[in-house]
């Protein structure tokens, strides 16, 4: 008999998308009934325009708040518990269900996450209650090693854990930058009205971002490299005031969200990614494609940067001119940038949907059985 098992989405947005699809072929084998329940994409997270709804997902209610600047969300969970044998949520603080759940004597809970906060200051008692959730689990699937480490200090054994190595589906993307020609080349050449050298900024148009530290960065760039096009693909919040920028300067292109083969069109046609602020999945894309990433040694970039070395990217000093000359020094030095992207590749070697979805079912099984 199948054990039912639900992992829990606020939304699932589209890069997500592909390792619940490998997930699902492969938990029959497993004797797992796989269920995704997902709610919609709200406010910032609406703004993307990344949000995904598969045939097979179940659509659960769910409502959020916000509370001193703080973001809670609650979903309706009660049935989803008493129905399956194990049930995955995200080790989020805001999720008020959650807490709930994982204090619950008879619900199965497990998390997925980052380990702790990378991405934004917590004050001491909110890493406290971070870890205070996450030490209530069954079982604790992180992003990265540094993720899982992390709860093991805090306490989690680590014998309940699984590494996932969080992951874009570099094969597709490997697949459609093969299935780029010349003649698709030449056109967003056209489109985008690129010329000799060309940074790409891919991903959500928000705060974390640091897109008013990108839009300086470029200025000193495009004063310095002629031909310099900044070519910035995405939705977001700060959507409006990028495009209000972007009618001042002819080096600056704005332009929607792009994925699949538009995505593998546009990294065909860049010299490098620029990134001055968080730095998450991008990462995973800039190794697959061997277009090298340029970004800061800021505080504040998601686990997935631990995935870049000196050999693969380029992080700067956390200032606009050190990013400024940083890119254009890249830029401006092909052998350089080739070799990078050579050892991009093969460091993206063990990042793919299809391995991480392996190592998610295989935690899921000893989970069951732990």
């Amino acid at each position: 008999m199948p054990k039912r098992v639900t992992i829990v989405q606020e939304y699932v947005p589209t890069y997500r998308r592909p390792l619940f699809n490998e997930m699902r072929a492969l938990a029959p084998a497993h004797a797992i009934d796989l269920v995704i329940a997902t709610g919609s994409a709200r406010s910032s997270q609406a703004a993307r325009s990344d949000g995904t709804h598969g045939e097979d997902d179940l659509s659960i209610a769910q409502r959020e708040w916000s509370v001193l600047g703080r973001r809670l969300a609650w979903r309706q969970l009660r049935d989803l518990h008493r129905t399956s044998d194990l049930v995955v949520m995200e080790q989020a603080r805001r999720n008020v269900d959650a807490h709930f759940a994982l204090r619950h004597p008879r619900r199965r809970v497990a998390l997925w996450g980052h380990g702790r906060d990378f991405t934004q200051e917590v004050t001491r008692a909110e890493a406290r209650l971070l870890d205070a959730m996450t030490l209530r689990a069954q079982w604790f699937f992180g992003y990265t090693p540094e993720s899982v480490n992390h709860v093991v200090e805090a306490g989690f054994p680590r014998e309940r854990t699984t590494v996932l190595f969080n992951a874009t589906d570099t094969d597709a993307l490997r697949s459609n930058l093969a299935q780029v020609s010349e003649e698709s080349k030449t056109r967003v050449h056209r489109d985008l009205q690129l010329r000799e050298h060309t940074a790409l900024f891919i991903g959500a148009l928000d705060a974390s971002k640091r897109l008013a530290f990108l839009v300086a960065a470029g200025e000193i760039v495009a004063r310095d490299v002629p031909g310099f096009t900044l070519v910035v693909a995405g939705r977001g919040p700060e959507e409006v005031w990028l495009e209000r920028q972007a009618l001042s300067r002819p080096w600056l292109i704005t332009h929607g969200h792009v994925s699949g083969q538009n995505l593998a069109e546009f990294l065909s046609v860049a010299d490098v990614i620029a990134m001055p602020g968080r730095v998450g999945l991008v990462a995973v894309d800039s190794l697959a494609s061997g277009v090298p990433l340029v970004t800061t040694r800021w505080s504040d970039h998601a686990p997935e940067y631990a995935y870049l070395t000196d050999a693969n990217s380029v992080s700067s000093a956390d200032s606009v001119e050190a990013y400024a000359a940083a890119m254009r020094d890249l830029l401006l030095d092909p052998s350089r940038r080739a070799r990078l992207a050579q050892q991009g590749r093969d460091d993206s070697r063990q990042l793919s949907t299809r391995l991480m979805a392996q190592r998610f079912i295989d935690g899921i099984s000893h989970a069951l059985d732990s």
